[in-house]
């Protein structure tokens, strides 16, 4: 195992040779055992990743295989692991981790004196720029080493060392004590939410007896890849599956059979419900939901067979009560002649979204979109428009039928990924006073790019100029996880944007006379100036095409930019409005000016358009504002805006990147 150079996990770098630690650039560093990866952990992670994005450099988590314990105490007493080494991967991925470093524990690292550790170890292999360690961290033989020895060694040497709150370590060590004592007690539900995620218990399934099978109930037994791992308290809990890339509940077995009368080793067997495929040697996953009973002696197998009923009846019913209160959710795909990306995207969309009723609206297509959609409509709902009503025009009428608690706004031409509505769901879920949620966007024809649409959340400045975490104006930056930490930002792309459904009818949907463009900036200063936040949930990640249904170099979609450009800011400007907008009518008379000289003359002729259909609509507008300012409250919210004029930062001061700002 030693012997693998770096494994890719989708966009972190696993590293399991001390030797090759290549293509970490400006390492900030945080060390640990990391076990459970819970919501202490996940606080800890967000600060080397803010401190790394700061540096426009890499997080980097380090941790140790075999557990130090396991290897100083041989046989340690009351001890268990949240999470083996695969399991613990998979979680510090989902926290949008770089980097992790696995050390190979042994006995000859453990015994290296404290100096040693320091300059063979994290100077010389690991080459840090900053690390965050707990003011309780020690290494070295005889943990001799404390946070005052490394910042007397590794500061001269340019290396940042930084000390975590001490209230945070200690919730670190407070949340895995209390994490272990609930799975012994069988309050999943407690352990679940100290955890930030459902308890894991992952292996392959091997061959068992196939008593289960006789009885009409086919279980998967789990063979754990570690002997330490943390089991509950035995008995029968509800949970999620995932095996095949399929996701179903299931009831988990923890215990060692007394109905078969003798003393057996514990084990792990799930019942899948409507699943029974022969699922040998694959990998599985369950995820601890409920806990049904305790596990109890049974007189033989014919009442075995009976209580498994009364079991799988429970277990019915608990998935019933949890599909009642869980978010209802439409992600909802608008289409106009995109034929190509109905076939390119939807299909993955399907795979990957089976919490979700997808709904496809058609805005009168004539390029064969519907007879495709048909083909599919065993896994999507459609709804047919009687004409194209624009992006605008065509949501609204949607989103008006519908009775969701949720609706997510898809681009035809995005491409989603594994997991990509759970972290969204958890942002509108956590606070009711955020209005609208995106998943970082990335570029699907260079995915190592952020999109022009949104990248890693919208910005305004004090003239109402959009530009994004990771792209201004045309400057569009590499993704290097720089922007992976959530945060609020002014509005969300209409690309892939969560939103309520009760609060997009209160605002009155995006407007109907945009047609497209810059609506999903008017919708969310809409809710800005009420006191809702929007946010950006870099956790998920989706892959925008782009020119989906309007060329990016197209006349008219630079009419629509400018002219919708005033309209937003006439309907929600709080400050100046007035001086603000003839302002912003100089600036464009000069972008045109700059495009006269580029000879581009129908992108003049576009933004004099645009000027004229202001002038002639400012009227409507204006009552428009005035019918707003019932919705607007003294709490009105102005994150995500800067107080300069990002072309001043842009043009003149040469500030390229967000970061940079």
């Amino acid at each position: 195992m030693w012997n693998a150079f770096v494994h890719l996990h989708s966009f972190m770098k696993v590293f399991y040779n001390l030797d090759n630690l290549q293509g970490i650039d400006r390492a900030v560093v945080t060390i640990g055992s990391f076990d459970g990866v819970h919501l202490g952990h996940k606080t800890l992670i967000d600060q080397i990743k803010k401190e790394a994005a700061a540096i426009r450099g890499q997080s980097v988590v380090i941790t140790f295989e075999p557990h130090p314990r396991i290897v100083l105490e041989k046989s340690p007493v009351n001890f268990a692991l949240l999470t083996d080494l695969n399991e613990k991967i998979r979680l510090l991925e989902d926290c949008g981790v770089d980097s992790l470093i696995i050390v190979p524990f042994n006995l000859d690292f453990a015994h290296q004196p404290a100096e040693t550790y320091l300059s063979e170890f994290l100077v010389k292999k690991i080459k840090p720029h900053t690390i965050v360690v707990g003011y309780d961290h020690h290494f070295g033989l005889g943990r001799k080493g404390n946070f005052a020895l490394m910042k007397k060694v590794l500061e001269p040497l340019g290396i940042n060392v930084i000390e975590v709150n001490p209230k945070l370590i200690d919730e670190i060590t407070i949340s895995s004590t209390v994490i272990r004592k609930a799975l012994q007690a069988g309050d999943i539900s407690q352990a679940n939410t100290l955890l930030g995620h459902p308890y894991l218990i992952s292996g392959t399934v091997e061959k068992g007896d196939g008593i289960g099978r006789k009885l009409g109930f086919p279980t998967a037994n789990i063979k754990l890849r570690d002997d330490f791992k943390a089991l509950p308290l035995d008995g029968i809990y509800l949970a999620q599956v995932d095996v095949r890339n399929n996701t179903s509940f299931g009831l988990v077995y923890i215990g060692q059979r007394p109905v078969l009368g003798e003393s057996l080793r514990r084990v792990v067997e799930v019942y899948i419900y409507d699943f029974d495929e022969n699922i040998y040697d694959n990998n599985i996953d369950v995820k601890l939901t409920d806990f049904i009973r305790e596990d109890k002696k049974i007189e033989n197998l014919d009442a075995l067979k009976i209580q498994m009923e009364i079991d799988k009846a429970d277990g019915r019913n608990l998935i019933k009560k949890r599909q009642e209160i869980a978010p209802s959710l439409a992600v909802v795909v608008l289409n106009y002649n995109g034929l190509g990306h109905l076939k390119r995207y939807l299909p993955e969309l399907i795979e990957y979204s089976q919490e979700a009723d997808i709904i496809v609206a058609d805005n009168a297509s004539t390029d064969g979109s519907v007879e495709y959609l048909n083909t599919l409509k065993e896994d999507i709902k459609i709804i047919l428009l009687d004409r194209n009503y624009g992006f605008t025009g065509g949501y609204n009428r949607i989103i008006s039928k519908l009775e969701h608690t949720y609706v997510l706004l898809l681009n035809s031409d995005v491409r989603v990924t594994k997991g990509w509505l759970g972290p969204l769901i958890q942002v509108l879920d956590q606070d009711e006073w955020t209005g609208a949620v995106q998943p970082k966007i990335l570029n699907d024809r260079n995915k190592s790019f952020f999109d022009y649409a949104g990248a890693s959340g919208g910005w305004i400045d004090r003239l109402g100029y959009p530009f994004c975490r990771g792209r201004i104006f045309d400057e569009i930056e590499e993704d290097k996880g720089q922007y992976d930490t959530p945060m609020e930002v002014f509005w969300a792309s209409g690309a892939a944007m969560l939103t309520r459904r009760e609060l997009y009818q209160k605002f009155g949907g995006l407007d109907d006379d945009f047609f497209a463009h810059m609506e999903e900036i008017d919708l969310c200063w809409r809710m800005k100036n009420a006191g809702y936040s929007v946010k950006i949930e870099p956790a998920s990640v989706v892959y925008h095409y782009g020119g989906g249904t309007l060329d990016a170099n197209s006349p008219f979609k630079t009419f629509l930019n400018f002219r919708n450009s005033l309209f937003v800011l006439l309907k929600n400007e709080k400050n100046h409005l007035w001086l603000k907008i003839f302002i912003r009518l100089c600036l464009d008379g000069i972008a045109g000016m700059r495009f006269f000289l580029q000879g581009k003359t129908r992108f003049v002729l576009a933004i004099l358009k645009a000027h004229f259909e202001f002038y002639a609509k400012a009227g409507k507008f204006i009552r428009k504002r005035k019918k707003l300012k019932v919705l607007q409250t003294q709490r009105h919210n102005t994150q995500g805006r800067i107080k300069g004029l990002i072309i001043w930062q842009y043009f003149v001061k040469g500030k390229k990147f967000f970061s940079e700002l």
